[in-house]
């Protein structure tokens, strides 16, 4: 990023920033949880379907932060690219575990809470952070883009 970062794309990263924040912090409450749950056996594979979690939801919101001083329109046609993308890759990778291709997971639902848990924890930090950011509807000092 430039030193000279517009106002849409520090919001963006500090969006970023926050759902990693809670992303990892769940990540790593799940694999505990799942270790001792299911021993230690099981901790590998809440560790890849976290970190799947966390690279999915990272480049979803990379490329936001990465358009957001483009046009309003070209940011919601992203956006929801991006989003259509990365809940399909999770879902496939829901549905390749679950169907049993990988026989090194030891348990189908450790994959699901540790990837599940991930994303929550994710999304909430990330309305938490949105929640408390203040965002100009009116009299800004930033010149507007127009489509």
């Amino acid at each position: 990023m430039s030193a000279a970062m517009s106002a849409d794309a520090r919001r963006a990263l500090r969006l970023l920033t926050g759902g990693a924040v809670g992303g990892v912090a769940l990540a790593v409450a799940s694999v505990v949880v799942c270790g001792l749950v299911g021993g230690a056996g099981v901790i590998a594979s809440a560790c890849v379907a976290a970190g799947v979690v966390l690279v999915v939801f990272a480049l979803g919101q990379a490329v936001q932060v990465a358009v957001a001083n483009l046009s309003a329109v070209t940011v919601m046609l992203t956006s929801l690219l991006s989003y259509v993308v990365r809940i399909g890759g999770f879902g496939l990778f829901l549905v390749v575990v679950g169907t049993g291709a990988y026989s090194w997971v030891p348990l189908k639902w450790v994959v699901v809470v540790a990837a599940v848990s991930t994303a929550m924890g994710w999304i909430a930090a990330e309305i938490w952070t949105y929640s408390r950011m203040r965002i100009p509807v009116f009299d800004t000092s930033e010149p507007h883009q127009r489509d």
